[in-house]
C-alpha cells in the first residue's frame, strides 16, 4: 500500500485530500499504517496508526486538519450536512483507488504521548466505522440495445418496446463487462432528450440473470391477448391496440394472456409489476379492474383492485410473483396465463382501450415521483454509490424527483435487462416519447 488519504469524492482534486501515507505529507506528519480487517457484519470498526513527527506548531496544524475532516464525516452521517467522507487506498501495483465511506471516527493518542509530543513526535490511533466493503472509482458501462451497441455516451431507449427496430424501453449489461465481487452500485444517468413534453415520473426495474435462465417475455401487446377487437393506431405499440367492450355489472373476464411453460419457466418465482398503457384514457369514475394466474382452469393468484384513474393514461397494478408459488425448478413449469378482469357498478356499456402491458421485472426497482418535471435536456441522476437521487438542468442540481426506493446494483456473473416506463407532464404515457441512458459503476469488494 503506497498511498492513504481522506476526503470527498465530489471535490476531488488529489489536492484537497488529506495525505495519511504516500504522496506528499503535511510537515509534521510522518506517516501512517493501516491493515484492514475482515468482518462477518455490515460494519467494520477500524484504526489507523498514525506517527507525527516535527515541531509542535506543525503537529498541531496536522491533527487540526485531521479533526475537521473527521467533524466533517460525522457530521454527513447524523445531518446529511455537506458531503460523505471517504478513505483512500491505492497499492503498489497502480489501478484504481478504492474508497471506504466514513461513518464514524475518533482520535486517541498512544501511551507517554505528552512525554512524547514535549520532544518533537507523537502516535496516534485514528478509529473509525465503515461499511463492510471497498468502492473503485467509476468505471462507464457499455450498454446496449437495437439502437446502439456497447454505448457509453448515452443509449436512446423509448417508451415501448416493439418489432420496430431501436425502439426499445430496455438496456442490457454484459456481465463480460462488469467485474466486481460484490453487487456493484450504478450511477443512472436519465436523460430527456424528448422535444414535445417534460418527463414527469419514470419507474426502472431491472432484470438480472445467470447463464442457467434466460429473459422472459416481459412486454404483452394487447393485441396478443384472447378477448376484444384489435384496432389499428400509429400511437399505439407495434400500431394496434385492443379494444374491450363490456355492460355486465360483475366482475367481468375482459382479456388474457397466456404465460406458454417455457416463458414462465424463466420467471423462476420473480416479482414483477405490471404496468399497462391505455391507448385512449376513459372516463369512467367507477371502473375497477384487477389481475388473476390461472392454470389448468385453477385459480392461482388474485390481486387486489385497483381503482382505473381516468386521469391517468397507464394504470398501475400490484406486484405480483411468476409463477405464484415456489416449484423446485427440476423440470419446466406449466403453462399459466395472466387474466384481466374489469367491474363497473352502473349500467351502460363500458369500453377500454389497452395497448400493452409491461411485467417491471423487480430484482431491482425504482419509482421516482416528480416534484419538478424534466424539461428537454435534463438529466435524472441516481448514484447507488452516495445514495442520492437529483436533477441536473441548465448545468445546476435540484431536488426533482421523490424516490420511492433508490439505488440500483448488478450482481457479479449476472447479465442485466433494465426496463424504463415514462410518463410525461400530462399523466399520460406516448410511446414515441424517448429519453438517453448512461450507466456507470463502482467494482465493490470486501478485501483490498
Amino acid at each position: 500500500m503506497i498511498s492513504i488519504a481522506i476526503g470527498d469524492v465530489k471535490h476531488n482534486p488529489d489536492y484537497a485530500w488529506l495525505q495519511l501515507q504516500g504522496g506528499t505529507l503535511l510537515p509534521g506528519l510522518l506517516g501512517a499504517s493501516y491493515e484492514p480487517q475482515a468482518s462477518t457484519g455490515d460494519l467494520v470498526e477500524e484504526r489507523i496508526e498514525l506517527v507525527f513527527k516535527g515541531t509542535p506548531a506543525q503537529i498541531a496544524s496536522v491533527l487540526m486538519r485531521l479533526e475537521d475532516q473527521l467533524a466533517r464525516a460525522k457530521r454527513y452521517t447524523e445531518e446529511q450536512v455537506g458531503c460523505a467522507h471517504y478513505l483512500r487506498l491505492k497499492f503498489e501495483d497502480g489501478g484504481y483507488y478504492y474508497y471506504a465511506r466514513i461513518l464514524n471516527a475518533r482520535l486517541e493518542p498512544k501511551g507517554l504521548s505528552l512525554a512524547y509530543y514535549a520532544g518533537g513526535s507523537l502516535g496516534v490511533d485514528l478509529i473509525f466505522t465503515r461499511p463492510n466493503y471497498f468502492d473503485s472509482e467509476e468505471i462507464a458501462v457499455p450498454i446496449d440495445n437495437s439502437s446502439g451497441s456497447d454505448v457509453t455516451s448515452g443509449l436512446t431507449l423509448y417508451n415501448h418496446d416493439d418489432g420496430t427496430s431501436g425502439h426499445d424501453n430496455y438496456f442490457f449489461i454484459d456481465d463480460a463487462d462488469i467485474v466486481t465481487e460484490l453487487p456493484a452500485p450504478l450511477r443512472l444517468e436519465l436523460t430527456n432528450n424528448y422535444a414535445s413534453g417534460a418527463l414527469k415520473d419514470i419507474m426502472i426495474g431491472s432484470y438480472q440473470y445467470n447463464a442457467f435462465s434466460g429473459l422472459p417475455a416481459l412486454v404483452y401487446e394487447g393485441e396478443s391477448g384472447t378477448g376484444g377487437t384489435d384496432q389499428a393506431d400509429a400511437n399505439s405499440s407495434n400500431a394496434y391496440f385492443r379494444r374491450l367492450t363490456w355492460n355486465t355489472v360483475v366482475w367481468e373476464d375482459l382479456l388474457y394472456w397466456s404465460l406458454t411453460s417455457a416463458n414462465i419457466t424463466k420467471f423462476q418465482g420473480r416479482s414483477v409489476m405490471p404496468l399497462m398503457r391505455l391507448a385512449n384514457a376513459h372516463s369512467y369514475a367507477d371502473l375497477q379492474l384487477k389481475l388473476k394466474i390461472l392454470a389448468g382452469g385453477i385459480t392461482l393468484y388474485e390481486g387486489a383492485s385497483i381503482s382505473a384513474d381516468s386521469s391517468l393514461g397507464y394504470l398501475v397494478f400490484p406486484a405480483l410473483r411468476l409463477p405464484p408459488a415456489p416449484l423446485s425448478g427440476a423440470i419446466s413449469a406449466q403453462a399459466h396465463a395472466l387474466y384481466l378482469y374489469g367491474l363497473k357498478t352502473t349500467a351502460g356499456s363500458y369500453t377500454l382501450d389497452i395497448d400493452h402491458m409491461l411485467l417491471l421485472p423487480l430484482d431491482s426497482f425504482s419509482h421516482y415521483q416528480a416534484l419538478i418535471n424534466l424539461a428537454q435536456n435534463d438529466r435524472l441522476i441516481d448514484d447507488a454509490f452516495d445514495g442520492l437521487v437529483n436533477g441536473v438542468g441548465s448545468g445546476l442540481e435540484i431536488s426533482t424527483h421523490i424516490p420511492l426506493k433508490q439505488g440500483h446494483f448488478i450482481r457479479p456473473g449476472h447479465d442485466a435487462y433494465f426496463y424504463v416506463f415514462q410518463s410525461d407532464g400530462s399523466d399520460d404515457a406516448p410511446i414515441e416519447r424517448t429519453i438517453s441512458v448512461k450507466v456507470l459503476y463502482r467494482q465493490r469488494k470486501r478485501i483490498v
